[in-house]
């Protein structure tokens, strides 16, 4: 989390009247992304990803993470809650059927390796 999102979180924690939140920029966000050396399309990308920072998109993608982490934006059904045996049911019964395809497939093998040595 940037410096700017634990402000705007700690003002929505504590309460915005406490706290007073310039509008003007005062710190530069890096944004890196790798490429290859020379590739033929940097020129490109970077035109498209200046457009994406102008247009402010990336602005509002910020303020939607935050929305989310102070749950300003969310309902009750978006808290975090502990991952219990019943949600990894599925995964379980993934499991065991692999575990008795592959002993049936083995007791296939063992099967026809015996009627092959005759």
């Amino acid at each position: 989390m940037g410096t700017v999102d634990k402000i705007k979180y700690l003002a929505a924690t504590f309460g915005i009247r406490k706290f007073y939140y310039g509008r003007q920029l005062f710190f530069f966000q890096n944004l890196g992304i790798a490429i290859p050396t020379g590739a033929p399309f940097k020129g490109h990308f970077n035109r498209v990803l200046a457009q994406i920072i102008e247009s402010g998109i990336f602005v509002k993608w910020s303020n939607d993470e935050f929305f989310k982490v102070t749950n300003a934006g969310g309902d009750d059904d978006s808290k975090s809650m502990a991952i219990t045996l019943t949600h990894l049911q599925a995964a379980f019964f993934v499991i065991v059927l692999g575990y008795l395809l592959a002993a049936l497939s083995l007791c296939i093998e063992n099967i026809a390796a015996f009627f092959t040595r005759r």
